[in-house]
């Protein structure tokens, strides 16, 4: 057969998958197929499930107006969506202040407890006993 004959082919059997799926128990034209492996149902999309990920897209109506006044005046809120999007700004920068401070303090008390073991070490390694053969009358 030739190429042409099984575009046809091909072709024929979609028109005859689609007058079947014509009917009047259509499924919104994906057709279901059951996975070998899992046994799970195929082919439709999870329209139930909320997305894994949301971009941070803002919507212009939050950010406020675009002019600002000449004297240096700040602009004042013309929606009450602006001014809860401000509110949750200004308390995520609090957030990630405080959350600073503690990853600060954190990294103090590593460090004073690293000193702290390596100062024991050190005083442990002066107590043992060294190779004399190791050292020369310089080192002294």
């Amino acid at each position: 057969m030739n190429g042409l004959s099984l575009a046809r082919i091909r072709l024929r059997s979609v028109l005859m998958s689609c007058r079947q799926n014509s009917s009047a128990n259509f499924n919104g034209g994906v057709s279901l197929s059951v996975d070998a492996s899992t046994g799970k149902e195929t082919g439709r999309f999870k329209q139930h499930n909320p997305p894994i990920y949301v971009g941070p897209h803002v919507n212009p109506l939050d950010v406020g107006p675009d002019f600002s006044f000449v004297d240096g005046r700040p602009c004042y809120f013309t929606s009450r969506r602006q001014l809860e999007r401000k509110k949750e700004q200004i308390r995520l920068g609090e957030r990630i202040v405080s959350l600073l401070d503690q990853m600060n303090d954190l990294q103090k008390i590593h460090e004073e407890a690293d000193a702290q073991r390596r100062d024991e070490q050190n005083k442990i390694n002066q107590r043992k006993p060294q190779a004399k053969g190791t050292k020369t009358i310089d080192q002294f």
